[in-house]
């Protein structure tokens, strides 16, 4: 007998029929078995790089009762199992469905439902689905000179520590797998010299429609022993000479002293007085704009050594009779012993006196023939002579 319907009681009894009618024997009873569950599977739907939303719908219970339910899928097992990736969607008969993530990026995967009553499993159809290739087209992360940058922007500029005298800068870099690039994962960008060293990475997404290019700039400082000339102990001036500068035409300037801005010509002065001194305990450094628009830089930097004293005359030449300023830039411990003296070229002194300033003026005897004539001053064992023209 069939076509009875599972988990079912049935009453029975046997009849006969003759010409006097009908009769039947005793009643008995029997119930049937519990019957595997009745499944189908679903198509996948919102198919994307690393996931897909699947499922199914639990039609007959079997006469019993659903205890689990959901999909099972596999890359290699055309008939996937329980025994391949399992994803539980709850119990009991009706629809069912669920985005399932964590797959793999352009990879094809069977799939099928189940469902499981005390009968048993029982699966679906297997169906088939393809994940879509990444547009992703982006560095994850990059690493310079052994600093890294998650998501870095497309526009890297990384500047090498002072005092390093390093030749090349190690680069490294990850994607999207199977994304393609320009330049190999790892690769080294030359810096043999003070200066601004580029270089690209252009990505490719999986899908080959998107891509992006990545612009790196390592710049190497100059030390300022390289670039900066001191003179006169007030005055700092950039070397313009392409000749020995490293081959760089600047056009533009800016000078920081402690981190101020405080000039923007290719030299900084303390000031027009000899008197006015550069701060030996300041940190200076200068940006530079070449002719290219890039904009080079020394370490911050401190003055090194000892200033050299320096005599100033002014006017220069000057009128017999007239009023003179001597500038001079002694240090304060030896100021007590200046003196001056003119003299004619022949040694004979014709003027003396003494001045404990560095700032002073003098007034040229009026008696003095036109000619040249030797200015001196002396303070703490150190003499500076300049030659003066009287009129």
């Amino acid at each position: 007998m069939s076509g009875l319907s599972p988990n079912t009681t049935y009453y029975v009894r046997s009849y006969v029929v003759n010409l006097a009618g009908i009769s039947y024997g005793v009643v008995s009873s029997f119930t049937t078995l519990v019957a595997l569950p009745t499944v189908t599977t679903t198509a996948a739907t919102s198919v994307a790089l690393t996931s897909a939303t699947l499922g199914g719908e639990v039609t007959s219970a079997g006469g019993g009762t659903v205890t689990d339910r959901g999909v099972v899928y596999s890359t290699s097992n055309t008939t996937p199992t329980t025994s391949d990736t399992k994803v539980s969607i709850g119990s009991g008969v009706g629809i069912f469905s669920q985005s399932v993530t964590g797959l793999g990026l352009n990879t094809s995967y069977y799939v099928r439902s189940y469902a499981v009553n005390s009968a048993g499993i029982s699966y679906g159809a297997a169906i088939n689905l393809k994940t879509s290739l990444s547009n992703d087209a982006s560095i994850h992360e990059l690493t310079i000179d052994g600093d890294s940058y998650t998501s870095p922007s497309q526009h890297i500029n990384y500047v090498l520590n002072c005092g390093s005298n390093q030749t090349s800068v190690s680069v490294a870099y990850t994607t999207e797998s199977n994304a393609s690039s320009s330049k190999a994962p790892t690769f080294d960008i030359a810096v043999p010299k003070p200066g601004i060293y580029r270089d690209t990475i252009r990505v490719k997404s999986q899908d080959g429609a998107h891509a992006l290019t990545y612009y790196l700039a390592v710049e190497k400082r100059f030390s300022y022993e390289d670039i900066v000339v001191e003179k006169f102990n007030n005055v700092l001036l950039v070397n313009n000479n392409s000749t020995d500068n490293g081959g760089y035409k600047f056009v533009a300037y800016q000078w920081y002293c402690n981190d101020q801005l405080v000039g923007n010509d290719q030299y900084y002065s303390a000031g027009s007085c000899a008197s006015d001194l550069l701060n030996r305990t300041a940190l200076y450094q200068v940006k530079m704009i070449t002719d290219k628009g890039d904009t080079l830089s020394t370490c911050s930097f401190r003055l090194t050594g000892q200033f050299a004293p320096g005599l100033q005359v002014m006017p220069n030449p000057v009128i017999a009779g007239s009023r003179v300023r001597v500038l001079t830039n002694y240090s304060s411990e030896s100021l007590s012993s200046r003196e001056i003296i003119v003299h004619s070229l022949l040694g004979t002194t014709v003027y003396s006196e003494k001045s404990a300033e560095n700032d002073s003026y003098i007034t040229v005897p009026s008696t003095l023939l036109p000619g040249a004539y030797i200015l001196t001053t002396r303070a703490g064992g150190v003499e500076l002579n300049t030659k003066i023209i009287v009129q």
